[in-house]
């Protein structure tokens, strides 16, 4: 593919580990990620995806497990995965995040399998 995805809003500790900032994913979470059985970072052109899946067909811009910096996940299906919008284009009226999906705010739920990483579910609601 030859693009350069930008990703791990993550920075060092005091004591050296890695943390997550704004939502993203720390390197560490995001190997996970690309570890789970049918996640990968080869995701539509223009998406603004950072990791997609779950499953062969799961590339498309609805699919995103998290964002580039800049972005925010907006849930649309019950794996947890969705759309990436601008974080200045967000409404919270019109998009649902990882955090209302999980709870149901809004109608749309998404159920978290665990065998999915748990550090994902964390970081993407920070």
């Amino acid at each position: 593919w030859g693009m350069s995805w930008m990703f791990g809003g993550g920075t060092s500790s005091s004591d050296g580990k890695e943390v997550a900032t704004n939502g993203m994913l720390t390197s560490s979470c995001r190997s996970q990620i690309l570890n789970t059985s049918g996640s990968h970072e080869r995701c539509d052109v223009g998406s603004h995806c950072d990791t997609c899946g779950y499953g062969s067909y799961s590339s498309g811009s609805t699919d995103c497990i998290a964002c580039e910096v800049g972005y925010e996940l907006d849930v649309w299906w019950r794996d947890c995965t969705g759309s990436c919008i601008a974080n200045s284009d967000w409404s919270s009226s019109y998009h649902t995040s990882i955090s209302e999906a999980l709870t149901n705010s809004y109608g749309t739920t998404c159920t978290w399998q665990s065998s999915k990483p748990s550090c994902a579910k964390t970081q993407l609601q920070a």
